[in-house]
């Protein structure tokens, strides 16, 4: 009888242990699962603001007066930081031409104009990269064009420009070398224009935008800058990976 009772008190006993086991084992479990979730949304596109599926809307400004004409379209990405910045660099153009061009003659009844249009590269969840060509006409064979490009991370919410990724200035040598073969052996114009217009200076290759796959550079070089207006905007692209020894590490988010 006294064995029996033993045997059943030991019983209770393994029992108890098995059922604080089991409690603390889904205390651990539960922890464990609500410090992933904490871990996830930390860098959930809610907490970034950012829509699942990165889209733009076009928009456009257009006012005509007696002397001059603005014809302007331009993306909204509904991106806080990236929409103010665009229409920061949209208004100042537009009071630029107008205190400098506005009152201009007009000749052959053609008004002054300014004629903003862009280009979207890439276009991602991370990373905006867009470029944007600005035309001014005040008379003559055709107006004067000026690139502006912009590079948005979209994970750090900044604008990024050329000198931001980069160690040094050493890319500046192998870029200028390289756009020298190419637009030489292309015949575009004389040799002394494009070694100038693309000497390893930041100025000459600060224009540029990300290819649409992600892989490569691509740098613009607006007319008169190495060739004749007739040439149009030409372009170089490099690929990142034969740049990769002059980038910073891990500094491009895509």
């Amino acid at each position: 009888m006294g064995r029996h009772k033993k045997q059943k008190s030991s019983n209770l006993i393994w029992f108890i242990v098995f059922v604080i086991i089991c409690v603390l084992l889904f205390i651990f479990l539960q922890n464990q699962s609500n410090l992933f979730k904490k871990e996830t949304t930390t860098t959930s596109s809610k907490e970034l603001d950012l829509p699942k599926t990165i889209t733009f809307e076009t928009k456009n400004i257009k006012d005509g007066q007696e002397k001059y004409v603005i014809n302007i379209t331009y993306p909204n990405f509904n991106i806080s930081f990236v929409d103010q910045n665009i229409q920061k660099f949209i208004d100042k153009s537009i009071n630029d031409f107008k205190n400098e061009f506005a009152e201009y003659e007009i000749f052959s009844d053609n008004k002054n104009s300014l004629d903003i249009y862009f280009d979207a590269y890439l276009i991602s969840d991370k990373f905006i990269s867009i470029r944007f060509i600005s035309s001014i006409y005040t008379g003559g064979a055709h107006g004067n064009q000026q690139i502006s490009t912009k590079n948005f991370d979209l994970i750090t919410k900044r604008e990024v420009i050329l000198k931001d990724l980069f160690k040094n200035d050493e890319y500046l040598a192998y870029l200028s070398k390289k756009a020298i073969d190419k637009f030489i052996s292309e015949n575009i114009s004389n040799k002394y224009w494009i070694e100038e217009g693309v000497s390893p200076k930041y100025i000459n290759f600060e224009n540029f935008t990300f290819s649409i796959d992600a892989k490569n550079f691509i740098f613009h070089f607006n007319p008169y800058q190495i060739a004749p207006y007739s040439e149009g905007i030409l372009t170089l692209e490099a690929s990142i990976l034969e740049l990769q020894n002059f980038l910073k590490s891990n500094i491009l988010s895509f």
